[in-house]
């Protein structure tokens, strides 16, 4: 498995990049892990439904968040995804529970793939957490002066590996 991790309010730029990385890497053979948010990962579970995608929640199973997300969470079961959470059903999707999320997405997966992690951003912290895991983190690079990328480029500073395409990985 590999974690897909990346900006809710992400370039349309991210957004193709995770969309055609995903592909590639789901007709691999990849199961890919995301948290299931606007954004990136929307774009990642939407790009790997035909072969399998997990997604993980913040709150309880029967708590879809965001709703907008709805349709991609029955998508994923429909094609025999799997939907993950370590909360008891009904328990509600509250901005500590996103840590927990993250933590259990990146503890599954084999690597962490990050596209634009503002400077501590929840992107930012859970591409740490991959690190203290000991997984490999694989970063997409940004401009220098965009916001959205200057966790990215830190963590490539700091010895995360940079990836320009999926034939990165």
């Amino acid at each position: 498995t590999l974690a897909f991790i990346g900006a809710r309010k992400c370039s349309l730029h991210a957004a193709r990049f995770a969309g055609t990385a995903t592909k590639q890497l789901s007709n691999k053979g990849w199961i890919l892990i995301s948290g299931m948010a606007t954004g990136i990962d929307t774009s990642v579970h939407r790009h790997s439904l035909e072969n399998g995608t997990i997604a993980a929640l913040a709150g309880g199973l029967d708590q879809i968040y965001p709703k907008e997300n709805t349709n991609l969470y029955y998508a994923i079961l429909e094609h025999g995804g799997t939907i993950i959470s370590e909360n008891p059903l009904g328990a509600p999707t509250t901005p500590a529970a996103f840590h927990a999320r993250n933590r259990v997405a990146t503890g599954i997966a084999q690597a962490t793939i990050v596209l634009e992690a503002a400077r501590n951003s929840g992107t930012y912290s859970t591409a740490r957490l991959a690190c203290e895991y000991g997984r490999e983190v694989f970063v997409v690079p940004g401009a220098p002066w965009d916001p959205l990328a200057a966790g990215s480029n830190s963590l490539i500073k700091n010895g995360a590996t940079m990836i320009l395409s999926a034939h990165d990985i």
